[in-house]
C-alpha cells in the first residue's frame, strides 16, 4: 500500500473522481497500484500494517537479563559519589560511565550529574534503586554515547531527577543537553519502580534517537516537551503521567521510517499546553488507556499559529484498540493524510473538529463519542463501515469537504448526530449501502439535516433525519431503496414525538427530536412501493429509548399529519 497518498498524486486524483460503487459495495479504481484494488483499502489499514513501514523491533529478551555479580554499584551521598567496580569515573559530583555494562545507582546527589559516554558496542543499563539526582547547571542524566541505554526502575523504588531553569551546555553548537533526562542513543525505561522527572529548563525526557517505555510509574513535569523521541516513541506498558508547557508526547524524526508514536499498552495521562501526542509521521494506537487535556481543554481556543490538538499525526493516525479520552482546545484527532479507526473507545470534547484529516477518514469499529466540537468528523473522503459514532456539534456533524471532490460512504455501523449546522454535509456525493444513521439537524434556515452538492444514493440501511425545512434534502432518484421526505408548513416543538406506521399498523419508527423541526427524511428496507403510510405527531410511547428512537414498546397515536402512498423511489410529502 502506498504510504504517502498525497493530494495531487496519480492515485489520489483517480480516487477523488470515484462516485459509484460496485455491486459488492466496494469503491474500486482501475489505475495504480493495480487493477481491481479497492480504494477502501485506504480506509481499512491496521496498526500492524502501518508498523511494517516503520522501524523494526526495539527490544530483545537479552535487554532485560544480566548477572547480579557483574553489577557495578554507584552510591550517591550528598555531594560525593562512590563507585564499587570499574567502568565509571568520578570527578567531583559528576560520574561518567565509559564502558558498557550494568550499573546500579542509589542515594541522592544534591548538585551533580550522571553521564553515559562510551564507544562500546554493548548495552549500558542503569538500575535506579532509590536514586535522587539534582543538577543546578545541566541535565542530571545525560546519555551521549551507547549502542543502547536501558534505565531499570528497581522493584518498589522511588527515583527522582530534577534540574533548574538555566543550563550550561556540554555541546553549545547543538545546545545540548536540553532536557532533564537526555539521550542521543536509543533509550528504554522499564521496571516496576517509579521515576519522577521534574524539569524546569526545557524538556522532561528527550531522546534524539528512539524511546521505548516498557513499564514503571513515570511522572514528567516540564516547561517544554514532556516526553520526546526523535526516531520514535513506543509505549508498551507502564503508568505514564505528563504535564508539559509544550507537547506531551512528541516524535519529530523526518526519515521515511521515523517520527512515529506507537502505544501498545499501559496508561498515558497528558496535560499539555500544546498537542497532547504529536507524531511527525504516524500515530498508532493498539491498546492501553490514554487521557489527554491539551491547551486547557475544550473551553479554550488557541491562536492561529498555535496547536493544541489531542492526537496529531503528520501522515497516518490509526487506532485498533484502547481507551482514549480527549479534552482539547483544538482538534481531538488530526492527521495530515488519513485516519483509520478500527476498534477501541474514544470520548472527545474539543473546541474545533472532533476528528479531522486532510485526505481520508475510515471509521470501521469501536465506539466514538464526540460530546463537544465545532465539526464532528471532517475529511474530503469519509467511509463509515462499522462501530458506533455519536456526535454533538455546534456546526456540521459529518462533513465531506475541503477538496475539489468529496465523498461520504456509509456501509455499516451506527451513527447519531445532533448538530446545529449541517448534520450530514457533502460538498460532493453521498452513498449509503448499510448501517443506521439518526440525525437531529438544525432548527434554523440556512443549514439542514442533510446537505449535498451532487448525489445521494441509498441502497440499504436505516436513515432518519429531522431538521429545518428550507434546505431539507434526502436521498435522490439514483437510489434503489425507497425514501420519504416530509416538509411541514410550521415547525413542531422539540420533544414532540414523530411516528410513521404502515396501513397494517406496523410502526416503522417512533422518534423524539431534541430540537424543533419541520422536515423529516426516512429510508428503510421496510418501505415498499405501493404501501400506505400514516405520519403522526405528538402522542406517547413506551419501550426503550436510545438517541431519541423508541424500540420494543407501543406508540399511542397523536395528530395525523399525513396519509400517503409510497409511489416513487423518493416520495415527497408537503404538509401545510
Amino acid at each position: 500500500m502506498n504510504r504517502n497518498l498525497k493530494p495531487g498524486s496519480a492515485v489520489c486524483v483517480f480516487v477523488l473522481s470515484i462516485f459509484a460503487a460496485c455491486d459488492d459495495g466496494t469503491m474500486p479504481y482501475n489505475g495504480d497500484p493495480a487493477p481491481g484494488d479497492s480504494i477502501l483499502g485506504y480506509f481499512e489499514e491496521t496498526v500492524a500494517e502501518a508498523l511494517a513501514d516503520n522501524t523494526g523491533d526495539h527490544e530483545e529478551g537479552s535487554d532485560y537479563a544480566w548477572s547480579p555479580e557483574n553489577v557495578v554499584h554507584i552510591t550517591l551521598d550528598g555531594n560525593s559519589i562512590a563507585v564499587d567496580g570499574t567502568g565509571a569515573i568520578v570527578e567531583g559530583s559528576v560520574v561518567t560511565i565509559d564502558s558498557a555494562g550494568t550499573y546500579e545507582v542509589s542515594g541522592s546527589l544534591a548538585d551533580g550529574r550522571l553521564i553515559v559516554d562510551t564507544a562500546d558496542t554493548g548495552i549500558v543499563r542503569l538500575i535506579l534503586d532509590g536514586a535522587d539526582i539534582h543538577s543546578s547547571t545541566s541535565s542530571p542524566v545525560s546519555i551521549y554515547g551507547a549502542r543502547k541505554a536501558i534505565i531499570v526502575l528497581a522493584d518498589l523504588s522511588e527515583n527522582r531527577l530534577s534540574d533548574q531553569n538555566t543550563y550550561v551546555y556540554d555541546y553549545p553548537d547543538e545546545k545540548e543537553p536540553n532536557a532533564t533526562l537526555f539521550s542521543r542513543s536509543d533509550l528504554t525505561i522499564c521496571g516496576s519502580g517509579a521515576l519522577s522527572v521534574e524539569g524546569h529548563f526545557k524538556g522532561g525526557v528527550s531522546g534524539k534517537a528512539g524511546l521505548l517505555l516498557r513499564s514503571g510509574a513515570i511522572a514528567v513535569h516540564a516547561p517544554g516537551n514532556g516526553i520526546k523521541g526523535g526516531d520514535y516513541i513506543v509505549v508498551r506498558g507502564g503508568d505514564i503521567g505528563v504535564a508539559s508547557g509544550s507537547d506531551g508526547l512528541k516524535s519529530d524524526g523526518t526519515d521515511a521510517d521515523r517520527g512515529y508514536v506507537y502505544i501498545e499498552n499501559g496508561a498515558v495521562t497528558v496535560v499539555s499546553e500544546e498537542d497532547g501526542i504529536q507524531a511527525e509521521s504516524d500515530a498508532l494506537i493498539a491498546g492501553g488507556s490514554i487521557d489527554i487535556t491539551s491547551g486547557g481543554g475544550s473551553d479554550y481556543t488557541v491562536g492561529e499559529d498555535e496547536s493544541a490538538k489531542g492526537i496529531k499525526a503528520g501522515t497516518r493516525l490509526i487506532i485498533d484498540g484502547g481507551s482514549i479520552a480527549i479534552d482539547s482546545a483544538e482538534d481531538g484527532l488530526r492527521s495530515g493524510e488519513r485516519i483509520v479507526v478500527n476498534g477501541g473507545g474514544r470520548l472527545i470534547a474539543c473546541s474545533d473538529d472532533g476528528i479531522q484529516s486532510d485526505f481520508t477518514i475510515g471509521m470501521n469499529g469501536g465506539t466514538t463519542e464526540i460530546t463537544k466540537c465545532t465539526e464532528g468528523v471532517e475529511s474530503p473522503l469519509i467511509s463509515i463501515a462499522g462501530g458506533e459514532i455519536r456526535i454533538e456539534s455546534s456546526d456540521d456533524g459529518l462533513n465531506a469537504a475541503k477538496s475539489d471532490a468529496n465523498y461520504l460512504y456509509i456501509s455499516g455501523g451506527y451513527v447519531y448526530v445532533n448538530a446545529y449546522g449541517d448534520a450530514i454535509d457533502a460538498n460532493g456525493s453521498i452513498l449509503m449501502t448499510g448501517g443506521t444513521v439518526i440525525v437531529n439537524g438544525p432548527s434554523l434556515e440556512g443549514d439542514a439535516a442533510i446537505d449535498y452538492d451532487e448525489t445521494f444514493g441509498i441502497t440499504g440501511g436505516f436513515l432518519l433525519a429531522v431538521g429545518s425545512p428550507g434546505m431539507a434534502q434526502g436521498p435522490d432518484k439514483s437510489s434503489t431503496q425507497y425514501s420519504v421526505i416530509v416538509r411541514l408548513g410550521m415547525p413542531v416543538p422539540a420533544g414532540t414525538l414523530i411516528n410513521m406506521r404502515t396501513g397494517e399498523g406496523e410502526d416503522l419508527f417512533t422518534f423524539s427530536p431534541t430540537k424543533s423541526y419541520a422536515s423529516t427524511v426516512f429510508s428503510s428496507p421496510d418501505l415498499e412501493k405501493g404501501a400506505i403510510c400514516t405520519l403522526y405527531y405528538g402522542g406517547g410511547a413506551t419501550g426503550d429509548e436510545v438517541d431519541g428512537l423508541y424500540e420494543g414498546g407501543a406508540y399511542t397515536p397523536g395528530t395525523v399529519a399525513a396519509v400517503f402512498a409510497i409511489s416513487e423511489i423518493v416520495t415527497i410529502i408537503n404538509v401545510d
